[in-house]
């Protein structure tokens, strides 16, 4: 009963969180509009596009394993390693330009890109610290108990229970390089609310929402 009264709950949080990135779209709307027509702001969308793929990938694969640690981890220690996840979300960082940020010749897009990752692998760790919340931690063992080889035990008992998480930590990931790419820098002037938190604070909210659900939509394992 507690699970019905909350899920419809954390979907209108989540509603809530779209809704200043919807004010401040409906706002430049017509500018936006215009600029998506500009050759320049279209290579941009496309390199955002690209860097968006790769800043999931890398951002699920990094953050991946941190979020496996700190379920294991004490519970005196879990607090202040996701307080410091959200402080990568909310300190400010450079956005990468362009493709080129893969070559070791350019320091200053190698590191905006690492930003962009990092923020993408923080995401990741808050949602999936949810989602390995349900997840027994003897369940694995009970796996391999049963007779499963190690591998087989740890996908069933760890990887498949995060089935969602997973997507929804890759879909934030994206949105995160998406909004660190270089259409954001072109379209940012069209926006009446682009100097505010409200894109940061959206995505959070957003996050720990997505968070929250794969929480309560994951079936009961007792």
């Amino acid at each position: 009963m507690a699970r019905l009264l909350l899920v419809p709950i954390v979907l209108l949080i989540f509603l809530a969180a779209l809704l200043p990135l919807v004010a401040a779209a409906l706002a430049g709307g017509h500018g936006v509009a215009a600029s998506l027509a500009d050759a320049h702001v279209q290579r941009a969308m496309r390199i955002a596009m690209t860097g968006g793929v790769l800043v999931a990938i890398l951002a699920v694969l990094v953050g991946f394993a941190p979020a496996l640690a700190l379920w294991q981890a004490a519970g005196w220690a879990r607090w202040p390693a996701l307080a410091i996840c959200v402080a990568v979300l909310l300190v400010p960082a450079p956005g990468f330009a362009d493709l080129r940020f893969l070559s070791p010749l350019r320091p200053a897009g190698v590191l905006a890109f690492c930003c962009a990752v990092a923020r993408g692998a923080a995401m990741t760790v808050l949602i999936l610290s949810a989602g390995l919340a349900r997840v027994p931690f003897g369940l694995q063992a009970a796996a391999r108990s049963a007779g499963a080889r190690p591998l087989r035990a740890w996908l069933d008992a760890v990887v498949a229970p995060l089935t969602w998480p997973l997507a929804g930590a890759a879909l934030v990931a994206f949105m995160v390089g998406i909004a660190e790419g270089p259409a954001a820098s072109l379209l940012a002037p069209h926006f009446d609310l682009a100097d505010a938190w409200v894109a940061p604070a959206a995505l959070l909210v957003a996050a720990a929402s997505v968070a929250a659900m794969s929480v309560l939509l994951q079936p009961d394992t007792v």
